[in-house]
């Protein structure tokens, strides 16, 4: 090649525009559409490293032109590229402000003081300390200043190349709607004279950060309006009713993080349609009364409709202010529940955890009383099933995926994963049993199959996405199991020229249950079509076990609402069949008081009584340290049995391995207490009365552990139970046996709201107390139920 233009390898001159065009023109029929993406890019990599000389940006545009590469792709190539990298949003919006602040030369301290004052409320820097905000801010103008080898003291303004380095790196990282507010700020900084934010700048940032131009115009239109105005907190909102405020109050806790999802807009309809406050408005009353309430919050915020809503600091305590004006103190416990309930709808997070201490504190709500509220309703949570979602990540297109909400209605983790790739995924597909989720990409190139066994399920997923072939896609992915297996990677970590690296972690007991992202298609030269993964993310929800133990508790729940609603089902109750002090004494070695227990002379249940255990009498001594308490049944023939022994007996394993694993051992102590269940029957036993034999004849190591008096008072009675629904009984029992503690507490939370739903009477009543009974749900868990059914039963 360098003999056809007369040039050595050593001292060689620079190519003329004419030999470029002569050197495309003869290699242009080699190469297809995406190959001469690859070569532009591969171009603009080695131009840029070591810094970019005119000459090379003259010559980078001459084979564009040749190659005929559209500018907007070739824009986007040299984004990826250059694109400056932040480590989080915070700094990307502080990168921003520094750009806008070196317009004119410097960074004087007013105009850092009118900076902090400005942005220092907003959502995004909610996490910092106001006292740090200095620090992080000259940090970042530093870091950003040395990046492009600008003085610090006398810094000049950034060219266009520098900027679009800048802006490609906050696109990055950034969603569009926390764009949308760094475009806010830029506005608001250009209201301040000592701040110069020229129209050519303003627009560079609009168009480089993707927003579209009439939001442009109506935050600009906002913040003029603003600056007209008195300050929010001196212009509380007018409430025209209680249920207004109700509806604001919820609004603002779930648009505290940006999201407000689709399982929080169905709990809001919800707790409208079953609070009594609301007098069982419908659907459409539903609907219009939000809508009513967000335009009058939107209104007076002067925030532009169609937009992500925050609410900053100032704007929710106006909120508070605004309802405590029309909210007796106790509606303000029942809006306060119902903005609880609307935050746990998806998990509380950190910023609604924020909000609802305003509202503890604002509303004026007892602390100890609103600690307890939230504690059961982040108990109530428990039991539901709880998704999340990270990503998508990279560049997001128009045409998006995401399997969840199929995945949701199988309750199953991911069993199978097919992928198509070779130097980047052009296709991955989920299976879950047998149920296949839609392909996405294209199925070309190799095809490679992850099986999991059946008792693992994926907890992480990494990979690189960048630029290849011209185009930002998904390059490589791996995946890591529950069981430490690894499978992948897949793809090509160096198939782009540049890359970024992503991860996606689950949570303790968590699992990785289905993929979203988006996708562009694309025709080749030849005119067949191909596909490339733009951007990729996943949803997590409870790992398997969990799973399984959440679909008891639906099919429970669902089971006892209808029993709630059905007047045939009853708890049958218990009957006393027998009450007495057992009494033995020194001596007794054969005893044995046992009695027969009936309903009538005709229909015999069983027996129950106390005898000395024989392999704890000492036959020499005429004594006894140990006695046991047994309980038949006529329906099983086995007999159940607790046996109370003496500290001496208890502390050495030699004496309680003589039991057999059926029986439990009990500590002889005055006061304990103790019960026995069988299948219809139970036995409750206390000790009221426990004295020692106190012979001093005897070594010390015996002396105080044979019973000389033993006083048990028994209790024996039916057990109560479910009449007319036998599931509901059977998954009760299987509650009882394979439910944790704290999920059994959220099934009992979930069932008295279901009580409460359906209008407490007598007999739903001793249904939801025979589910607290068997579920052994006590103290706190029942006493603040009650405390939150009697609040949100209130009304105007």
């Amino acid at each position: 090649m360098f003999r056809s233009f007369n040039k050595s390898l050593s001292g060689f001159t620079p190519f003329t525009e004419a030999e470029v065009r002569s050197l495309i023109i003869s290699c242009k029929p080699y190469l297809t559409s995406g190959l001469r993406e690859s070569l532009f890019t591969m171009l603009v990599k080695l131009a840029h490293a070591d810094g970019l000389a005119e000459c090379e940006k003259e010559l980078l545009k001459q084979v564009r032109t040749e190659l005929a590469i559209g500018k907007g792709i070739a824009k986007k190539i040299i984004a990826d590229i250059t694109a400056l990298p932040f480590e989080t949003e915070v700094e990307a919006v502080l990168a921003i402000a520094v750009v806008v602040m070196v317009a004119n030369r410097k960074i004087t301290p007013p105009e850092f003081s009118h900076l902090q004052r400005n942005i220092v409320t907003e959502p995004i820097f909610s996490d910092i300390d106001p006292r740090e905000f200095e620090n992080l801010f000259f940090t970042t103008a530093r870091k950003v200043l040395h990046v492009f080898d600008k003085d610090s003291q006398h810094p000049t303004p950034f060219s266009a190349v520098q900027l679009e380095q800048l802006i490609a790196g906050v696109n990055n990282i950034l969603p569009s709607s926390l764009r949308e507010s760094v475009l806010a700020m830029v506005i608001e900084l250009s209201h301040d004279e000592k701040i110069e934010v020229d129209d050519h700048l303003f627009n560079y940032l609009r168009e480089g950060l993707e927003i579209d131009k009439d939001v442009a115009e109506k935050l600009t239109e906002i913040s003029v309006r603003e600056r007209q105005h008195i300050p929010y907190k001196e212009v509380p909102i007018h409430f025209d009713t209680e249920s207004e405020s109700f509806m604001a109050l919820a609004i603002a806790v779930i648009a505290s993080d940006g999201d407000a999802t689709e399982s929080q807009s169905v709990a809001l309809k919800k707790s409208i349609a079953t609070l009594p406050f609301f007098d069982n408005y419908d659907i459409d009353q539903a609907e219009e009364l939000f809508q009513k309430t967000l335009d009058k919050l939107l209104f007076a915020f002067h925030k532009p409709p169609q937009m992500v809503t925050v609410f900053n600091q100032s704007q929710i305590e106006t909120i508070i202010t605004s309802s405590n004006a029309i909210l007796s103190p106790e509606l303000r416990e029942t809006a306060f529940v119902m903005a609880t309930d609307m935050a746990y709808a998806t998990g509380l997070n950190e910023r609604e955890r924020m909000v609802l201490n305003h509202y503890q504190r604002g509303l004026c709500i007892e602390r100890e009383l609103a600690v307890r509220l939230v504690d059961l309703i982040a108990v109530k949570s428990r039991s539901l099933p709880q998704y999340r979602t990270e990503g998508p990540t990279g560049h997001v297109a128009r045409d998006a995926f995401d399997d969840t909400e199929k995945v949701k209605e199988l309750s199953s983790p991911i069993t199978k994963i097919v992928i198509h790739a070779n130097d980047s995924i052009k296709q991955i597909q989920t299976y879950y049993n047998n149920v296949a989720m839609s392909a996405h990409g294209i199925s070309e190139m190799e095809r490679y199959v992850i099986k999991l066994d059946k008792d693992d399920y994926l907890t992480e997923i990494y990979g690189y996405q960048g630029v290849n072939r011209g185009r930002y896609c998904l390059l490589q992915l791996s995946f890591r199991t529950k069981q430490g297996k690894s499978f992948g990677p897949y793809g090509a970590s160096g198939g782009g020229i540049t890359r970024n690296t992503f991860s996606f972690v689950s949570k303790p007991k968590e699992q990785i249950i289905a993929f979203c992202g988006t996708h562009v298609s694309k025709t080749r030269s030849d005119g067949t079509q191909t596909m490339c993964i733009t951007s990729f993310g996943t949803t997590f929800c409870q790992a398997p076990t969990l799973m399984e133990h959440v679909k008891i508790i639906e099919q429970l729940l669902d089971i006892f609402d209808r029993s709630l609603h059905d007047g045939h089902v009853n708890v049958i109750d218990s009957v006393i069949l027998r009450e007495w002090d057992s009494i033995y004494l020194e001596g007794q070695m054969h005893f044995d008081d046992v009695y027969a227990l009936k309903i009538d002379d005709n229909n015999l249940l069983g027996e129950c009584g106390m005898r000395s255990l024989e392999q704890f009498r000492v036959a020499t001594l005429n004594k006894v340290f140990g006695v046991e308490i047994f309980l038949s049944d006529t329906t099983n023939l086995r007999t159940k049995s607790a046996a109370i022994i003496s500290p001496f007996a208890y502390h050495f394993a030699h004496f309680r391995n003589k039991l057999g694993a059926e029986v439990s051992p009990i500590l002889a102590i005055e006061g304990a207490t103790f019960k026995i269940k069988h299948e219809t029957l139970v036995v409750k036993g206390k000790i009221k009365k426990m004295v020692y034999d106190d012979d001093t004849s005897e070594p010390n190591y015996l002396a105080e552990q044979f019973f000389k008096q033993l006083r048990i008072h028994l209790v024996v009675s039916t057990k109560s139970g479910i009449d007319g629904n036998d599931e509901l009984e059977n998954l009760i029992m299987q509650a009882q046996q394979e439910l944790s503690l704290e999920l059994r507490e959220a099934t009992y939370a979930r069932a008295s709201e279901l009580v409460f739903v359906a209008g407490v009477n007598e007999r739903r009543q001793k249904l939801l107390d025979y589910l607290q009974q068997s579920l052994a749900v006590e103290g706190w868990v029942v006493k603040t139920a009650n405390d939150l059914m009697a609040i949100k039963n209130r009304t105007r």
